[in-house]
């Protein structure tokens, strides 16, 4: 999908740990961020479904279960991002000091994403 496996792989590798997470780095992560974002896409059809035949019962229900789908959502990222600063803290002294004005070099064709 999008290579979210990529942050297991990177804090994996460069701890050796694959234990002490919050993120279940055992499961594929781009699958599991799939199958959330159905799931969330299923609650969002029943959602505009039961609006359009203005069936406040079942859209409230919808309403519930689409945030319940949200949360999983946000807390994949959350616990990646945790993981992230778990990892920045533990190997702060290791890993060396990002000069000031640094720019990722030129043969990484990264391109600075434009704020929204």
């Amino acid at each position: 999908m999008i290579g979210i496996d990529n942050i297991r792989d990177v804090l994996v590798g460069l701890t050796g740990d694959t234990e002490s997470w919050n993120s279940d780095f055992t499961s594929n992560l781009d699958d599991k961020l799939a199958r959330n974002l159905m799931r969330l896409q299923i609650e969002l059809k029943l959602l505009k479904d039961s609006c359009q035949k203005n069936d406040l019962i079942a859209a409230q229900c919808a309403l519930s279960m689409t945030r319940s789908k949200l949360l999983d959502v946000s807390n994949f990222f959350h616990n990646l991002a945790d993981d992230t600063d778990e990892l920045l803290i533990s190997k702060r002294g290791e890993l060396p000091e990002i000069p000031e004005e640094y720019d990722i070099p030129e043969p990484y064709n990264y391109i600075t994403p434009q704020p929204y």
